[in-house]
């Protein structure tokens, strides 16, 4: 059964949540001592490297890791000369895509190995007032009160690509990594991570279109 994710209207137009995305960007590179402004100003300080992905799969060989498959689809278009010009993006998502069109744990790990740890929101404590007993409730826009919280943020962080930063200032500032936790859901490696993101050329606008 196909979903429809993140359809909410949270009442901010496109450029407010464009603005917001992009301020986020801007203070967690200054945490971690980035040079930034834009998507676009990253690109061209790491030379490139993140649009192409034959520099990109170097990169995360030497300084991080890669999800399972992910470095082998990728040497595979590469060999082929990289005729579409695909960058990391586009080989996580022909993966990971298929988590957008599932509704079911079960089916998810069936289909993805690598998730068969995740546990469903029915088997962890929920605190009053937690980002999960937010969602039970109906409170968190783009959530679904009535979908398993772990299947939605599957689909957002490894089916969208969305960073974990970009989630949790998104939501009121919840912790979205303590529930990745509770949850047991896998994250990326530091490095492969930051090569998503910035492999991704349209991030900021996509992000507004999945949040708005």
């Amino acid at each position: 059964m196909q979903i429809n994710p993140i359809g909410f209207n949270y009442g901010l137009n496109n450029q407010n949540i464009k603005n917001k995305v992009q301020k986020n960007n801007i203070e967690q590179n200054k945490k971690e001592n980035l040079p930034s402004v834009s998507a676009s100003y990253m690109l061209a300080f790491t030379g490139g490297k993140s649009l192409n992905l034959s520099q990109t799969v170097r990169q995360i060989e030497q300084f991080g890791s890669f999800p399972p498959d992910i470095k082998e689809e990728a040497k595979e278009i590469i060999k082929t000369g990289n005729p579409d010009n695909k960058t990391l993006i586009d080989v996580h998502k022909e993966k990971y895509d298929g988590l957008n069109y599932l509704d079911n744990l079960d089916d998810i790990k069936e289909l993805y190995p690598e998730f068969e740890g995740v546990l469903p929101d029915s088997e962890v404590e929920i605190r009053e007032g937690s980002f999960m007993d937010d969602v039970k409730k109906g409170k968190i826009p783009y959530f679904d009160k009535d979908q398993d919280v772990a299947v939605q943020l599957l689909q957002m962080y490894w089916g969208e690509g969305f960073s974990l930063n970009d989630l949790k200032n998104q939501f009121a500032g919840k912790n979205i990594n303590s529930v990745f936790e509770k949850l047991n859901i896998p994250k990326t490696d530091r490095t492969y991570g930051y090569y998503l993101k910035f492999s991704d050329k349209e991030y900021n606008e996509r992000f507004t279109s999945k949040m708005s």
